[in-house]
Order: structure tokens, then sequence, then C-alpha cells
């Protein structure tokens, strides 16, 4: 894949932006709840020191060709999760999606309509020919968003 510059992706009732610096306090709070270790690579307990280092790379995802998004509430900038596309370590042309929604945000459909978007932009802007995910078995919140 090829690098891509950041960039904003508008949906119903949510934006995809660049994850950075601003996402820092909201992003160690949310992930102080243990329930993201269980089907994730998260490790807990989730300190700040994580998230800094974890921000930090966002830049180098973007120009190895992948994209980090925070997701915010559309008009009010809340942090409701996050989404990333990887590029695929032995597949060209490939990207593998990651995410998770803020808990309270659980049920609401956050994510389903973040994964829409994130794959619009993956076949249109960044010319992946195929996008993978990889769930855990009963992790069937983000089995749904799939």
């Amino acid at each position: 894949m090829r690098a891509i510059e950041p960039l904003t992706v508008p949906g119903p009732g949510i934006e995809l932006v660049p994850m950075g610096e601003e996402f820092i306090d909201p992003l160690t709070t949310v992930l102080q709840d243990r329930a993201y270790s269980r089907f994730t690579t998260i490790p807990w307990p989730y300190e700040r020191s994580m998230a800094e280092a974890n921000v930090a790379a966002t830049a180098e995802s973007w120009e190895r060709g992948g994209c980090d998004w925070a997701i915010v509430g559309e008009g009010t900038g809340e942090f409701l999760g996050r989404i990333e596309l990887r590029p695929a370590a032995l597949i060209p042309d490939c990207l593998e999606l990651g995410y998770f929604t803020a808990k309270d945000h659980w049920g609401e459909g956050v994510m389903t309509r973040a994964v829409a978007l994130a794959l619009d932009t993956a076949f249109t802007a960044m010319g992946a020919t195929r996008v993978q995910w990889y769930g855990n078995e009963g992790n069937w919140g983000s089995w749904k968003a799939v």
C-alpha cells in the first residue's frame, strides 16, 4: 500500500478523524475497562504512557499506507472509539481492520457506521482489493459491526 495523507471521513452522526494527541486522555479513560483486553491485544491495565506511545506512532501508520482514526460524534467531537486499517504483511493491496467502541456507546451502531466508512475509503481512496478482519470467539459485538 502507498502512503496516504491523513484525512477526515464524514458520515451519518460520526466522523473519522486522524488520531492525534488530543485523544490521549479519552483513549486512556475508555481503555480502563478490562473488557477490551478480553477480545483484543490491548493490554490491561492501560496506562497513559501507553496511549502516548501509541498515538505517537500514528504518523508512521499513514506513511506505511494505513489509516488510524478516532471516531467522534458529528458536531460534538466526543470520542466514541477508534478504527484502523493496516497493510497486511503478506498480501499486496490488502488491509487489516481493527477497532473498538467506547463502552458507553455499545449497541448504538457507531461501529457499524464507522466500518462502512473505513471500507469505502479502503476500496475507493486507498486502492485496496481486500480487507481482512479477525475476531475472537465470543466477541459478538465486534462481529455484528462487520
